[in-house]
């Protein structure tokens, strides 16, 4: 009977380590598991965290681009004043490299400096040209213009024929144009 009671001693040692384990380790299986679901929450965060950095980072990029491009807008929209003396250097400039002969370049600067225009708004100045040439120059001149970063309008041209002293027949263009600033 000592074998038998042996045997049955054995076996409820074996059935109380695994209730101990089962008791005592079923408390911490819980706690893994909503420390499981815990981990799963962070790391969708972290995930949601990355895709907005990354999404920042381009952001930032895309800005820091258009920023180092701010003086080509200058150039298009000057800021504070018309800029007259580019102005005036760009257009006898470009009526030359057109192939036509400057008669007339008068920019007229209408501001009157008793009236402050309001902060940011958009002022005009307009220019008349006077222009002697072909009209394949006068083309030319006027895709140079299109081309322009300057923002420009022709507000109105007129086209008249003029003879040279030599007697060659030449056309003579009179062009407003129109430009703008930002105040």
């Amino acid at each position: 009977m000592q074998k038998g009671s042996a045997s049955i001693i054995v076996f409820l040692l074996v059935i109380v380590v695994l209730a101990a384990g089962y008791f005592g380790t079923y408390g911490q299986w819980t706690t893994l598991g909503q420390s499981q679901e815990a981990l799963d929450v962070v790391k969708m965060e972290n995930e949601q965290l990355l895709a907005s950095k990354a999404e920042v980072t381009n952001f930032v990029r895309s800005m820091d681009a258009i920023s180092s491009n701010a003086g080509l807008a200058d150039r298009a929209l000057p800021k504070g004043h018309p800029d007259i003396p580019t102005l005036f250097d760009y257009h006898s400039r470009t009526v030359v490299e057109s192939g036509l002969a400057l008669d007339l370049l008068n920019i007229r600067d209408e501001r009157n400096p008793e009236l402050v225009p309001p902060a940011n708004s958009i002022q005009s100045l307009d220019i008349d040209v006077t222009v002697v040439g072909t009209y394949e120059a006068f083309n030319n001149y006027l895709l140079r213009l299109q081309r322009s970063l300057r923002i420009s309008d022709v507000v109105s041209v007129r086209i008249g024929a003029e003879t040279t002293v030599g007697g060659a027949q030449t056309l003579k263009f009179d062009l407003t144009i129109r430009t703008y600033y930002q105040q």
